[in-house]
């Protein structure tokens, strides 16, 4: 069909105005292209500089300089446009997101476009530990719909004990930066933690997945504690045994044994009850976080 611009004046009026299919098209090319298409941060500029000179006596002189700016149309990508979508994301417009995210992701036909930008979903939605719980929410929506949501999961899932096999620590005086670099990974841990137990409050995680999760740090706290020099360690492992123990799903710890016959509960208590001469990697900041987990 061909349109004329009236057409789209009496569309504000009338959407019958346009068929579907065209409209479909509209939106499609809408999304590949930035809201301000000319964006002065991809520009390439040219510098002229040149000089008139003036015989009038009072005036000297003088060098002009003009810029002249090459303005490039900015395409955005799906990925950078969820990024931004999923960045406004409330409590307040979750239904208006949901449905711009999956918009976005319908128009999509190549497979490894979707795979990408399955994977930016996850990345945002698994590092943003305030809004943790909306996000699981959104993504627990987007599994239920989008079979390339469920993989992306199940990928992260299945490796997501690899993220403690590498737990550093430096000293802030000795290398601030590295110390920065630390911390920000240290906080994506605990939000990747706190995303999927909050997933498992949506039934995409189930409660033998976290039972098992647990029951492997306990273990490395167990195997930790009592070497030398590795409290900063321990202190992670806890922090994380923490985030997924406050989970409702799971309510019978005393019922979880661990390697030498205690109970989960038994093994947390004790650790409540220890003094940090105790164990030589057991901190008091440790032992308060488990006093508080506990409320002893």
């Amino acid at each position: 069909n061909i349109y004329e611009l009236n057409h789209y004046h009496l569309y504000s009026q009338d959407e019958s105005a346009i068929d579907a299919e065209t409209l479909n098209t509209i939106r499609s090319i809408t999304l590949k292209i930035s809201p301000s298409y000319y964006n002065e941060t991809n520009t390439k500029t040219r510098s002229i500089e040149f000089r008139k000179e003036y015989s009038h006596a009072n005036i000297k002189k003088t060098d002009y300089k003009y810029e002249v700016k090459h303005l490039i149309p900015t395409v955005t990508t799906n990925s950078s446009l969820i990024r931004s979508t999923l960045n406004k994301l409330t409590l307040k417009n979750y239904d208006k997101v949901r449905e711009q995210i999956t918009g976005i992701l319908n128009l999509i036909l190549d497979e490894k476009e979707i795979a990408e930008t399955s994977n930016c979903i996850f990345d945002i939605a698994s590092s943003n530990r305030f809004y943790s719980n909306l996000y699981a929410r959104l993504f627990s929506d987007l599994i239920s719909e989008f079979s390339s949501m469920k993989l992306t999961f199940e990928k992260n899932f299945d490796v997501f004990l690899e993220v403690f096999n590498k737990i550093e620590f430096v000293d802030a005086t000795e290398n601030y930066n590295k110390f920065c670099e630390i911390t920000k990974e240290n906080e994506k841990r605990k939000a990747l933690s706190c995303f999927y137990v909050n997933l498992s409050e949506y039934g995409i995680i189930k409660r033998p997945q976290l039972e098992t999760i647990i029951l492997i740090l306990i273990n490395s706290v167990e195997s930790t504690m009592n070497d030398e020099g590795k409290e900063q360690i321990v202190d992670e492992l806890l922090e994380n045994i923490c985030i997924i123990y406050k989970n409702q799903i799971i309510d019978n710890y005393h019922e979880i044994i661990l390697n030498r016959n205690l109970s989960l509960l038994e093994f947390l208590t004790m650790i409540a009850n220890s003094n940090s001469n105790d164990h030589k990697s057991l901190s008091q900041k440790s032992i308060f976080n488990i006093m508080d987990l506990l409320d002893v």
